[in-house]
């Protein structure tokens, strides 16, 4: 998993869908999914930064390095050292005879 290429390709103003796991202040291990917006389109690691979240790579685990005040990524629940365990991005079809947009 890259997720600064699965970022990058993400559309604009999208939500990146994050299963994230790390110890919380009390030494209790938190596992959960978040929710983070993407904003506009842009290099991938970019897009992170805006959103508050800056990574490491460490024996093939990407980890959270950073989590800036008060931005999304702090919001979401996401702490330092947390590890990201897989990625989830919404896909766009479109339907032809019904001239609609669906996200699944």
């Amino acid at each position: 998993m890259d997720i600064y290429e699965t970022v990058e390709t993400m559309p604009s103003e999208s939500n990146l869908q994050m299963h994230v796991e790390g110890e919380n202040l009390e030494g209790k291990l938190i596992s959960k999914m978040v929710v983070m917006p993407m904003g506009d389109t842009g290099p991938g690691v970019e897009r992170l930064e805006r959103s508050g979240l800056l990574l490491r790579q460490e024996n093939k685990k990407m980890l959270v390095d950073t989590v800036v005040f008060d931005s999304a990524a702090e919001k979401a629940g996401i702490d330092f050292d947390w590890e990201i365990l897989s990625l989830q991005i919404p896909v766009l079809i479109s339907l032809p005879s019904s001239g609609c947009t669906c996200r699944l």
